[in-house]
């Protein structure tokens, strides 16, 4: 609907601006830094950061499109939700490294290896939320979260991060 467009209008704009905002701040602080391997550490940081958002949005969005094209989440559509996320899973190593190859600063081998570890494991979060019957009862309950965010930050997120959001979605 209308109103539903304009809420997720609303809400990519804060996702922007949060994102612009956290930018601007790790920019400063990367120039604040006068040593080479500091600021490569930091450059690595502004990207894992960066990919972890933008690769995140893109998949929560898609994975969203695709339950709702599907016809919500249900358990009869959960096989096709999963085998979705094993498509995910199988190219993350290979957009994650292409990324890095593709930045214009310097990202280090363990940023790469991070993102992929923790993007592998948020798609496993999300197979386990989905394999859940109370996670998914939940879910069937509440479609729009899919569209809020959560799900980027499970695909992104520290481990921690990942723990709280799929603790939230099972309860």
């Amino acid at each position: 609907t209308e109103e539903e467009m304009d809420k997720v209008e609303i809400q990519s704009a804060r996702i922007q601006a949060e994102t612009s905002a956290q930018n601007a701040k790790m920019q400063r602080d990367r120039d604040a830094l006068t040593d080479k391997r500091s600021q490569q550490e930091m450059d690595s940081r502004i990207w894992s950061f960066n990919v972890g958002v933008e690769l995140g949005n893109v998949a929560a969005s898609d994975l969203g499109s695709f339950a709702k094209q599907q016809g919500g989440v249900s358990p009869e559509n959960v096989p096709s939700v999963i085998e979705r996320l094993n498509a995910y899973k199988q190219n993350i190593t290979q957009v994650v490294n292409a990324r890095a190859r593709s930045s214009e600063t310097y990202v280090s081998p363990d940023a790469v290896s991070t993102m992929i570890n923790n993007l592998e494991q948020g798609v496993n979060n999300t197979i386990a939320l989905f394999t859940k019957t109370e996670s998914l009862k939940a879910l069937q309950n509440n479609m729009d979260i899919l569209y809020q965010g959560s799900l980027a930050g499970m695909f992104s997120g520290t481990k921690d991060q990942r723990t709280a959001v799929n603790s939230l979605f099972a309860a």
